[in-house]
């Protein structure tokens, strides 16, 4: 084991390995922890080198990068002070390209990328107290949204084949279900 981030210890958060485990993708902030939490700098780390690669963001907070299957692209969560969206880094020269936009109060949670590279799935949690938590998934080249499922909120993960959600419930009783990634019955 090895501790990442050097003299930015203890600000580093949401790391996530690419396909084929040469490199890691984290945020980063740069700010005391008396300040506002900001989270507005994604790093891609080589496990060979340790080189690192720095991404600066206009956004407030960077949450839950997730690398695109040939590890062209990074998708991450994203907020400013109006609302949360996902957004798309090109790992070779920094382009950041607008995916979702989800207007306050509802919030981004989770997301991931599909295995095939088509499409991402994620997770918006209720802008109401009684409004359900709604998982969709978004197809990249036509931008067509699915409705998945809608219910408690949830931990999710897409199976490596891309078929298959894993979902743990986050209220107090835990629940694993399994459900097609195309939607339908858990």
């Amino acid at each position: 084991p090895e501790t990442l981030g050097g003299r930015f210890e203890g600000y580093n958060s949401w790391p996530a390995y690419s396909p084929d485990g040469k490199y890691l993708a984290y945020t980063t902030r740069r700010n005391p922890p008396s300040e506002m939490y900001l989270t507005n700098i994604l790093r891609i780390r080589s496990l060979e080198t340790g080189k690192e690669q720095e991404f600066s963001t206009k956004f407030g907070i960077v949450t839950c990068p997730r690398w695109s299957p040939d590890s062209q692209f990074i998708y991450f969560g994203a907020g400013d002070g109006q609302g949360t969206g996902i957004h798309r880094i090109n790992t070779q020269n920094g382009e950041i390209t607008p995916i979702v936009r989800v207007e306050a109060p509802a919030q981004l949670d989770r997301l991931e990328a599909s295995p095939d590279g088509n499409g991402i799935i994620y997770e918006i949690r209720r802008a109401k107290p009684n409004e359900p938590c709604r998982i969709l998934s978004r197809d990249l080249s036509t931008g067509e949204e699915k409705l998945l499922h809608a219910g408690e909120c949830t931990v999710f993960s897409i199976s490596p084949e891309g078929n298959r959600l894993a979902l743990i419930s986050q209220g107090w009783n835990k629940v694993l279900q399994v459900m097609p990634a195309s939607g339908g019955q858990l």
